[in-house]
């Protein structure tokens, strides 16, 4: 990322700090395509990339640690074997599929299970009303369009 934000034709990135995590949110840009690699993990720390994807499925989450991939898999899915770490919080947030249950209701939102069962596990807080009304610090992420990126 580079300077504040003084253009709106590249896209760009709201972030801050919140709990220990630092965050960033882009919108409207596949944001994959720009920043979630595993160097952006080298010397220890921990990133969680969280894809929605609205127009171009499935919604995805990337977890990297130490500049290494350890695992992705679409929200709404049970992790795999890589992220089994992730499976009580998964279970409890009835992502885990149980052929002892009934189908999930039809009002069952999985984006939404998934993100409070990977809020629960990481102890991730975001100050929803900050990122949504308040005036947070936002940067270029890029300055050539995504597609030309790489994926």
């Amino acid at each position: 990322m580079s300077g504040w934000l003084s253009t709106t034709e590249n896209p760009r990135a709201r972030f801050g700090e919140c709990a220990g995590w630092s965050y960033l949110i882009e919108q409207g840009w596949p944001s994959k395509a720009l920043w979630a690699h595993p160097e952006v993990s080298m010397g220890g720390v921990e990133v969680l990339h969280l894809t929605p994807k609205p127009d171009d499925p499935p919604r995805e989450c990337w977890y990297y640690r130490d500049g290494v991939t350890v695992g992705r898999f679409d929200i709404g899915e049970t992790p795999d074997e890589q992220l089994a770490f992730l499976l009580p919080a998964s279970e409890e947030g009835g992502l885990v599929d149980d052929p002892l249950l009934s189908e999930a209701s039809e009002d069952f939102d999985s984006l939404r299970a998934t993100l409070e069962a990977l809020q629960q596990h990481f102890g991730l807080s975001l100050p929803r009303e900050e990122i949504l009304n308040g005036r947070l610090p936002a940067a270029v992420t890029a300055s050539v369009p995504p597609e030309n990126l790489g994926d």
